[in-house]
């Protein structure tokens, strides 16, 4: 009889692995090849539940009709939201083109000059060692100058073309815009009778489990939030505090914009020191360039160590699991697994503590007892008593 319990729980075992190996292959090809279908609706959702709140506030307390508070909260949002989008749009959209440019004529006043000064040193160098070599100096620096000079108006130029390209990919963009826009008003004002109606085609059990998710995963998020916020407030104080002692003007307002692009997925702090470190040493300004790269170096260092440990510590994870689930979500999915792995990782370890599932195994530790101490028993007790162990349950 103990045979075939064995080989039933083994068959149990590959079956359950199967099961979720299923589950996350299909979730793993809906948000590497299909979420951009649905992100105008997902966007959508998740304005109606932020404004949510404010509309049942306005609600109760003015008693007006709540799909007229509904269409005006919403359209308040989205034109206070345009309006800022459109702003910032036109002035990076400027401000990139006219970078570019001014990129070939800042290789002449700037960069050629530089490598002038370097390649006469040198000449003047090899003529002291030996003046059969100055004519390859010169030919090298000829050809030098005249690749960096096409490579520059190149680069200008293709840049230039790429923002034209994307330009034209607007009406796309603005018809995902619309298609948001008419769903978070359907969504907004019919709310509660959408929610109803799901809410009735599902069990239950089901819809009890549903809900726990919700209440959970808004629990998760606002820890999230949270964390992210104190790495921000932590950056911006590094940026300050360093831009402050390399005597940059504005440093407040460039320390803030760095640290907002640095929270953001993929982005990082380096998209601005890096460049701005490389002109500042073309220009000769070698200290601010100096600066500017141990800053960034700084600030990378530091935020490698205190992100996980402070996202891992505020979602009830950790630093360890939160790090590789940041590395490998980021490796399959992007700058949206980046965020999401973690979220998921904390949202379910959050259901199995409060036993809503049952996905996790921990040692019965007790206050007085340590996990290597229980380990250790655990393992010489294996050791005394050898057998054949069954396989866990996925």
């Amino acid at each position: 009889m103990e045979p075939q319990m064995r080989t039933q729980k083994r068959r149990t075992f590959i079956i359950n692995c199967i099961y979720f190996a299923l589950i996350f292959g299909i979730v793993f090809l809906f948000f590497r090849y299909a979420i951009h279908l649905v992100m105008p609706f997902v966007i959508a959702l998740l304005i109606s539940l932020l404004v949510k709140p404010l509309i049942n506030l306005i609600h109760t307390k003015t008693k007006i009709n709540r799909n007229l508070i509904s269409i005006l909260t919403v359209l308040l949002f989205y034109g206070t939201v345009g309006v800022l989008a459109v702003l910032l749009v036109i002035k990076l959209f400027d401000s990139a083109k006219d970078l570019l440019l001014q990129l070939p004529s800042f290789y002449t006043k700037n960069l050629e000059p530089s490598l002038n000064e370097f390649f006469n040193a040198l000449e003047n160098s090899v003529k002291r060692v030996d003046p059969s070599l100055v004519t390859a100096v010169d030919s090298i620096f000829e050809n030098l100058s005249k690749s960096l000079g096409d490579a520059v108006s190149s680069v200008s130029m293709k840049l230039v073309g790429s923002i034209t390209k994307y330009a034209t990919s607007v009406p796309g963009i603005l018809i995902n815009i619309l298609i948001t826009i008419i769903s978070t008003f359907f969504i907004t004002t019919d709310y509660y009778v959408i929610t109803s109606f799901l809410s009735n085609q599902i069990p239950e059990k089901t819809r009890n489990f549903l809900f726990s998710v919700k209440r959970q995963l808004g629990k998760t998020l606002g820890k999230y939030i949270r964390s992210y916020a104190l790495v921000l407030l932590i950056t911006f104080s590094e940026l300050f505090i360093g831009l402050s002692i390399i005597r940059i003007s504005n440093a407040l307002l460039i320390a803030a914009v760095i640290a907002f692009f640095d929270i953001l997925p993929i982005i990082g702090s380096g998209l601005f020191l890096i460049p701005w470190s490389v002109i500042s040493l073309v220009q000769g300004e070698y200290l601010t360039a100096l600066g500017l790269i141990l800053l960034y170096i700084v600030i990378t260092i530091i935020r490698n160590i205190i992100e996980p440990k402070i996202v891992g510590t505020q979602v009830g994870l950790h630093p360890i699991v939160t790090l590789v689930s940041m590395i490998v979500g980021a490796g399959l999915f992007g700058g949206f697994g980046l965020v999401g792995l973690p979220v998921t990782i904390a949202l379910i370890k959050n259901l199995d503590d409060e036993g809503i599932i049952h996905v996790l195994k921990r040692p019965p530790l007790s206050p007085s007892a340590d996990a290597a101490d229980i380990l250790d028993e655990k393992e010489h007790t294996a050791e005394e008593n050898p057998q054949t162990t069954d396989p866990p349950s996925c």
